[in-house]
């Protein structure tokens, strides 16, 4: 089956609440491209451009090293930094943790 994620442009039928919400695509049937407001092609070519981090793996080095390991708002359960702290620090809202474990696979709390 056929996935990609696309941004709206109004709320809708699949439960984002304000527009410019990310959500996924699933094949032909979905109510997105069914109702005709969106194509496959156009929720495809929304994920390769809008969903990719722009932080380099030096900026998310960088970053790292600004990790108060003392402070637990920067830090998850498991000792891996934070999603929203490392955001922050790159200035890079679509920071994932598949981008932070592709520069640095090894890194947790000390």
């Amino acid at each position: 089956m056929k996935k990609a994620f696309m941004k709206t442009i109004m709320a809708g039928p699949k439960g984002n609440k304000f527009p410019g919400d990310s959500v996924k695509v699933s094949g032909d049937k979905d109510p997105l491209i069914a109702g005709g407001f969106a194509t496959y092609e156009t929720a495809m070519a929304a994920s390769a451009d809008e969903f990719r981090a722009t932080a380099s793996g030096d900026d998310i080095t960088s970053a790292l090293d600004l990790l108060d390991t003392g402070n637990d708002e920067h830090w998850t359960a498991k000792g891996l930094p934070a999603l929203s702290a490392m955001r922050e620090l790159t200035g890079d809202v679509k920071l994932s943790r598949h981008d932070i474990n592709a520069a640095t696979p090894d890194f947790e709390r000390q």
